[in-house]
């Protein structure tokens, strides 16, 4: 995506992929409403 020029650097893909899991996470909830958890580790 860099070598694309889709973003400036190899930083702020990461930090749109990260925003990205965390606004995702947010409205992901199981039947009785608590979060999922994306991975442990």
């Amino acid at each position: 995506m860099v070598e694309t020029g889709e973003f400036p650097n190899r930083s702020e893909a990461i930090r749109s992929a990260v925003r990205d899991m965390l606004n995702e996470q947010d409205g992901d909830r199981d039947e009785r409403g608590r979060n999922r958890n994306w991975a442990k580790v």
